[in-house]
C-alpha cells in the first residue's frame, strides 16, 4: 500500500494517507486535479493528474491544446531563456523578460523544500516500524514466559527473544522489568539511527496488562508512529 502526502487548498502539507484515502479527498473535493501529490519513487511533487490513472481518478474530459499558429508578432525565446519578438517587418525588438531558468529553479526550490522532509519522515517511520517488529516478537515471547512463570521476565532472561538483525542498529537498548503495580514492562530506547539526531531520547515502552493485552507509552514525536499507534493502538 502507496503512503501518499498531498498539498492541501492552504499549501499545508497533508498525509500520509492510502490510495483510497486520497481518492475520497479528490472525490469531495478535498484536492483538485492540480494538486500536489507525492509518495515514495516519485522523483518529486507532481499534479495529481499526473498520477490519475495510478491513483485510479478518472477525471473530466477538457478541451484539447489550441494549436499554435503564429501571426505577424510571436514570441520566441533565444538560448539564454530571453524572450525576442517578431515583428510584422522580420526585425527583432528585445523585451525585458524574466529568465525561465531562474524560474525554474525557483519552483524546484518550493517542491524540494516540501518533498525532502516528507520522505526524510517516512524514513524514520519506517525504521520506527523495524523496531515496533522486533516487539511484537518479543511480547509474544513475554506472554509464552508470563504464562508460564506467572511473572514478568527480566532484562536478563530476554536472551530467549534475541533482537532482530534489522534493529539491531536502531536501538540503544531493550529491557524488561515488572512495574508496581504488577504489569509486565518492555522498554525500547532507540539510537540516532532510528529517527536521527536533534530529536533527544526516544523510548517506546510496552505494558501488559494483568489479562493479557498491550498498551504502549512514547516520547516519540507521533508523526513517527504508523497509523495504528497514532489512534492509540498497539497493533
Amino acid at each position: 500500500m502507496s503512503n501518499w502526502f498531498y498539498a492541501d487548498a492552504s499549501q499545508q502539507r497533508r498525509g500520509p494517507v492510502s490510495t483510497e484515502q486520497l481518492r475520497t479527498a479528490y472525490e469531495q473535493g478535498q484536492v483538485t486535479s492540480t494538486s500536489l501529490v507525492w509518495c515514495e519513487g516519485m522523483p518529486t511533487w507532481l499534479p495529481l493528474f499526473n498520477v490519475a490513472n495510478r491513483l485510479e481518478i478518472s477525471l473530466p474530459p477538457g478541451p484539447p491544446p489550441m494549436p499554435f499558429t503564429a501571426g505577424p508578432n510571436y514570441a520566441q525565446a533565444n538560448a539564454h531563456g530571453v524572450v525576442l519578438v517578431k515583428s510584422s517587418g522580420g526585425s527583432y525588438g528585445w523585451i525585458i523578460a524574466i529568465v525561465v531558468v531562474f524560474g525554474g529553479i525557483s519552483v524546484l526550490s518550493i517542491l524540494a523544500a516540501i518533498a525532502i522532509p516528507a520522505y526524510q519522515d517516512f524514513l524514520r517511520r519506517a525504521r520506527v516500524t523495524q523496531v515496533i517488529t522486533d516487539a511484537s516478537e518479543v511480547r509474544a515471547a513475554v506472554d509464552t514466559f508470563y504464562d508460564a512463570q506467572q511473572r514478568c521476565p527480566e532484562s536478563q532472561e530476554l536472551e530467549f527473544a534475541p533482537v532482530l538483525a534489522e534493529s539491531a542498529d536502531l536501538l540503544k537498548s531493550r529491557a524488561a522489568t515488572s512495574n508496581p503495580d504488577g504489569r509486565c514492562r518492555l522498554q525500547y530506547v532507540l539510537s540516532a539511527a532510528a529517527v536521527g539526531p536533534g530529536f533527544g531520547q526516544n523510548t517506546l515502552t510496552f505494558l501488559r496488562e494483568t489479562e493479557g493485552a498491550w498498551g504502549f507509552e512514547t516520547t516519540l514525536q507521533r508523526k513517527f508512529l504508523p497509523a495504528s499507534m497514532r489512534e492509540g493502538n498497539v497493533d
